[in-house]
């Protein structure tokens, strides 16, 4: 009988042997759970904001396309255009002072209300007194205004009926501001 308790207690220590082992292994293995990745963030990448800079009025014509700074007094004692399409837009003469002949155009948008970097709206019959363009702040511009503006050159196509010969600068306003 002394034996059979031997074998039993021989036979239980084989077992929590082999049962402590699997756990070892178990553990040194790892869970069989999926390991958790690490997710990478997306990143992103902004567009590079156009920088604009002055340029001189005689040197316009090589910066087509380019975004510039103009400083210069609205003309619209003389000659100006608008567009028949929609959106309607004038072009109306820029002169780097008020004694010199204007040597580019600016190309403003028009707008039926007070909206900033826009010409005012004309009735069918106008003067050219009735001009009336509004700055970055919707403050009121009139001919001879002294401005700086910022935006895209561009060379004009050929407009028999305006005057504008072909190739002339011009600007296309994206910020206008009244300068004292």
């Amino acid at each position: 009988m002394a034996g059979l308790n031997c074998a039993k207690s021989h036979k239980s220590s084989i077992f929590l042997v082999i049962l402590i082992t699997l756990l070892m292994a178990t553990l040194a293995c790892g869970s069989t759970a999926p390991a958790a990745t690490a997710t990478r963030r997306p990143t992103v990448t902004m567009a590079p904001t156009p920088t604009e800079y002055e340029i001189a009025y005689a040197d316009a014509i090589n910066h087509k396309g380019a975004r510039v700074i103009l400083q210069g007094y609205i003309a619209t004692s003389a000659i100006f255009s608008c567009t028949s399409q929609t959106p309607t837009r004038c072009y109306i003469e820029f002169a780097e002072t008020t004694n010199s002949d204007p040597q580019m155009l600016l190309s403003i948008a028009v707008s039926g209300a007070i909206a900033p970097n826009t010409m005012k709206a004309l009735p069918e019959e106008f003067k050219l007194s009735d001009l009336l363009f509004y700055d970055d702040s919707s403050q009121e511009v009139r001919d001879g205004d002294f401005v700086q503006v910022t935006g895209r050159i561009y060379l004009t196509e050929a407009r028999f009926t305006s005057g504008f010969d072909a190739g002339t600068p011009s600007l296309n306003v994206e910020k206008m501001v009244l300068l004292p």
